[in-house]
């Protein structure tokens, strides 16, 4: 968890006198949750200021200067401005932070391979596929053609797939030929826009069990006020599979981007080129674990020719949106805060009389619409 930045260190466009005033009112309530020893409301102050601070767009700036300032407007004293921007941090804590975190059902396995023949089947149908403009279906089929557009390796390491070293030896040795490189390691199908936002009816479901909003609802809500007016109907249904949501990554890394403690950060002025963001510490236990990780990574099509030019990269925005939240998530204290109510799912046997549960059922019930 990282203070917020005084007045007098702000970014340029924070220095106009209406976004400052909006911050310096942020800056009140931190301090107050501060002199409180409010840890919860301390990570909510810092949510609201790191979100105005580093914005995804500048359609998400102006959205969140305006919410603020509606709330100074319509709050008469210091304490119930305070109180309204700890619900503005809760809001988006909830509801655009936490639905990015790693849900609280297992990860899909590795999928496996039976034999060379399916290998090469896979890849005629995928090429097909791509022919035709249709996108996966499923998880399973996402990671097999994700497989394929990557070369079958990991897109941020460049590490070939276990399973299909294993089932293709010809493809691999070939690969080792005109790479140089010799390192396997088990890879999974990450989704940047995770499948738990997708759910909307269990969502639906929650909705009138709880008489509130879901997770679910408030993330598309927000990411549409932020200027992602097309995401939602980009990855409905079965859309959330589309190789542009889809991103190869060795299994170790694929944890960690889930935890939101791997992020890829655009490279300006290089095509496809992303800077290999990782939250404090991360890269050293990945030094042990034997991970191979450079600075930055461009990301290509492979077999460009027979997959046809319909195949998408990962999309960029979803990727800058992404990479919000796990900024967002560490500089406000969210993520260890988030890890402790994971924590409190898996080990709270019932729900504690006094309603210092409350948050542990909250994401819980976000977990049931996973």
């Amino acid at each position: 968890m990282t203070a917020l930045p005084p007045l007098d260190q702000l970014p340029n466009k924070l220095l106009e006198k209406h976004a400052k005033n909006v911050y310096e009112f942020i800056l009140t309530a931190e301090n107050s949750a501060q002199n409180d020893n409010d840890a919860k409301n301390l990570m909510y102050s810092r949510v609201v200021g790191y979100l105005l601070l580093y914005p995804p767009t500048e359609t998400a700036f102006s959205f969140i200067q305006n919410e603020l300032s509606s709330i100074c407007d319509n709050t008469e004293t210091e304490t119930e401005r305070n109180v309204s921007i700890y619900a503005l941090g809760r809001m988006y804590f909830y509801g655009f932070i936490s639905p990015f975190k790693k849900s609280c059902t297992p990860i899909p396995p590795s999928s496996k391979n039976s034999s060379r023949t399916s290998l090469d089947s896979q890849h005629q149908s995928i090429s097909q596929d791509s022919k035709n403009n249709t996108c996966p279906q499923d998880h399973k089929s996402a990671k097999q053609a994700a497989l394929v557009r990557e070369g079958y390796c990991c897109m941020v390491t460049g590490a070939f797939d276990f399973h299909s070293a294993e089932t293709s030896p010809e493809r691999f040795h070939e690969w080792m030929r005109t790479s140089g490189k010799s390192y396997i390691s088990p890879t999974q199908c990450c989704h940047i826009i995770p499948q738990s936002v997708n759910n909307f009816e269990s969502a639906k479901v929650m909705d009138k069990m709880t008489g509130t909003d879901s997770n679910s609802s408030t993330f598309w809500t927000i990411v549409q006020n932020f200027g992602y007016v097309d995401l939602r109907s980009q990855l409905k249904g079965a859309k959330i599979h589309d190789l542009s949501n889809i991103i190869t990554l060795h299994r170790i890394l694929h944890d960690k981007f889930d935890s939101l403690e791997l992020w890829l950060e655009k490279v300006d002025n290089e095509k496809n080129t992303y800077k290999i963001c990782f939250a404090p510490g991360i890269e050293a236990y990945l030094k042990y674990a034997r991970v191979p990780v450079t600075d930055k990574v461009t990301f290509s099509v492979n077999y460009q020719e027979s997959l046809g030019a319909q195949v998408p990269l990962p999309n960029p925005r979803y990727l800058q949106l992404h990479a919000t939240c796990c900024r967002i998530a560490h500089l406000s204290g969210a993520t260890e805060y988030l890890t402790q109510i994971h924590q409190g799912i898996e080990e709270l046997p019932v729900l504690s009389q006094d309603g210092g549960s409350a948050d542990v059922l909250s994401l819980a019930l976000h977990c049931a619409t996973c």
